[in-house]
């Protein structure tokens, strides 16, 4: 699988990033979407904060439209004085792997050659239909006394007065 190392330097200001395997200093937002480009700095200065590693996976979209999955580490690095010097990540392009997850997950609950649902689908919908709680019957005199009960907290007491005469009555 394809990875890429990155020593982030400027943490506060997060200007630019050297990826390791070519050489090539960028600035996330030439490479990433506005919008991923400040998540990922929000989430190094929340890093940085802190001062603890973190592992993610994370989708990424890019400009052209491609999607790619990455798992990415990344950690603080700090000098002999315990000053930061920046970040270093590795990310690692998991893209088939989640593909295949897709997949398995698609065919756990749809028959592979008609894409229709299966047995297992319908069995945990019946199974999550017996499982839901229903409240016991009430009577009419019980269901009208909550009613009145809660109009004004939990009911508009005119609607309640008025669903009480019109439906509960005999």
């Amino acid at each position: 699988m394809p990875s890429s190392e990155a020593y982030k330097s400027n943490p506060t200001g997060y200007l630019t990033a050297l990826n390791i395997s070519t050489t090539a200093v960028y600035i996330s937002i030439d490479i990433f979407s506005e919008e991923q480009a400040i998540s990922f700095r929000a989430s190094d200065k929340e890093m940085i904060k802190h001062g603890n590693s973190k592992k993610s996976e994370e989708m990424v979209l890019y400009p052209d439209g491609t999607k790619v999955y990455f798992e990415t580490l990344k950690t603080p690095y700090f000098d002999n004085q315990g000053n930061l010097l920046g970040l270093i990540g590795i990310s690692r392009d998991i893209t088939e792997r989640k593909n295949k997850e897709e997949e398995i997950t698609y065919l756990t609950y749809h028959d592979n050659l008609t894409g229709v649902y299966n047995r297992r689908f319908f069995a945990e919908k019946v199974a999550q239909l017996n499982d839901r709680v229903y409240r016991k019957a009430i009577s009419k005199e019980k269901a009208k006394a909550e009613i009145l009960k809660n109009a004004g907290t939990q009911f508009d007491p005119e609607i309640a007065e008025l669903f009480v005469n019109k439906v509960l009555t005999d």
